[in-house]
């Protein structure tokens, strides 16, 4: 099913301070939301605008947007280069998250829509970024609930493409849509799931045939991706499917870029500029469950409650972070227990550069570098060249 994204998310809109004087401001990081103490919140326009998706081929991509599911309007903007749609062979597919703190961000937005272009682009795979559900309206585990939903939405596809007949995904909509209105924070969340199990609740949601990913996507080449928090859906993601049984696709490597890992004790929040020196406890404040305490094993990954690495098939990870990122030492720590546990991991550190600089210096060597190495990485840890004929 096919849906027309707005020019801005409707989730944010063109206020500034000035629109609400008589409002006291309880929360706010500067340029992207503020909440107010009567709950109001405004998100002004992302930085850089939004971009309309085209599904004619201008300047070698392709993009559309498709519904994922309606009833808690979550989309995804997929993106086609036209040497994939040319080629005989098909293509990886990359599940990306985009970031902003789980509370601001869009699909849609221009500088997310960029950087999905080139890295398909330079990849030659097929990109699905998805627009998830934001805080504090959802807060967390909605946007991890989106995550599962989207993956879900992923393996039907498959489903549809190796069958005649269109067949129905089983998904845990009930349940997620549940939680997400009333959810707790204790020791699993419903994020760690054993082996064999399925989430209780379930029902069956009837997914239409996508003709770009159906046509030309790999289900057997299969990448999770996400920028800043975008990382954290993919993480919590992926130590859910590694305790879920599941056949449809095929992981080849989750692709974290300066996942922001609220590890406690482990990030700088005064680097680079004073005035956003509360950003990251701003942005978990917003995002977690009323009540719940700040270091939390949803949004810090080796929290002691948090699933763990241990006796897990993890897939080869691409983790980046640039050395003047204020996460740069929780990315660190991360990427060490996560090799602990005897799991594969390339650390890529961008020196001299800040948090997610190729978003806002696109342009620039040192993304131009960045990009480079995140299409070698999708390319050396996929199995195009050994098959997969589309004739």
């Amino acid at each position: 099913m096919g849906m027309r994204a707005p020019q801005r998310s409707e989730r944010e809109t063109q206020g500034s301070a000035s629109q609400y004087p008589h409002k006291k401001i309880i929360d706010e990081v500067y340029g992207y939301i503020k909440s107010y103490e009567d709950g109001t919140i405004e998100r002004p326009p992302f930085p850089g605008g939004y971009s309309p998706a085209c599904p004619d081929f201008l300047n070698g991509i392709a993009s559309k947007d498709v519904v994922i599911d309606v009833r808690t309007r979550l989309w995804a903007r997929l993106f086609l280069p036209e040497c994939v749609a040319s080629s005989q062979r098909r293509a990886p597919i990359v599940l990306h998250f985009h970031g902003g703190g789980l509370c601001t961000g869009s699909a849609a937005a221009a500088s997310f829509h960029r950087f999905c272009s080139t890295m398909a682009i330079l990849s030659e795979s097929i990109w699905v970024s998805v627009d998830y559900r934001l805080a504090p309206e959802y807060r967390l585990p909605a946007a991890y609930d989106d995550g599962f939903t989207a993956f879900t939405w992923l393996c039907a596809q498959s489903d549809i493409h190796a069958s005649p007949v269109p067949r129905s995904v089983v998904a845990s909509m009930a349940h997620q849509e549940e939680e997400s209105q009333n959810p707790s924070y204790g020791h699993d969340n419903n994020w760690h799931v054993p082996v064999g199990e399925q989430d209780g609740n379930m029902n069956n949601m009837q997914v239409a045939s996508d003709a770009w990913l159906c046509s030309y996507g790999d289900f057997s080449n299969c990448f999770l991706s996400g920028e800043s928090s975008g990382g954290a859906i993919v993480h919590y993601l992926t130590m859910k499917l590694c305790r879920m049984e599941y056949s449809s696709i095929k992981i080849r490597g989750l692709i974290l870029i300066h996942g922001a890992f609220l590890v406690e004790g482990c990030y700088d929040m005064t680097v680079l500029n004073p005035r956003f020196e509360r950003n990251p406890d701003t942005y978990r404040w917003l995002c977690l469950p009323m009540g719940a305490p700040g270091d939390h094993p949803l949004v810090n990954p080796l929290h002691s409650e948090a699933p763990s690495f241990q006796g897990i098939s993890w897939p080869p990870s691409f983790v980046a972070v640039a050395d003047r990122d204020r996460f740069y030492d929780s990315t660190l720590r991360y990427v060490e227990v996560m090799k602990q546990y005897g799991h594969v991991a390339e650390f890529d550190v961008t020196n001299g550069e800040p948090h997610c600089f190729y978003l806002f210096r696109p342009r620039s060597e040192e993304a131009k570098s960045f990009y480079k190495r995140i299409a070698s990485f999708i390319v050396r840890h996929s199995q195009r060249w050994c098959g997969n004929s589309l004739l």
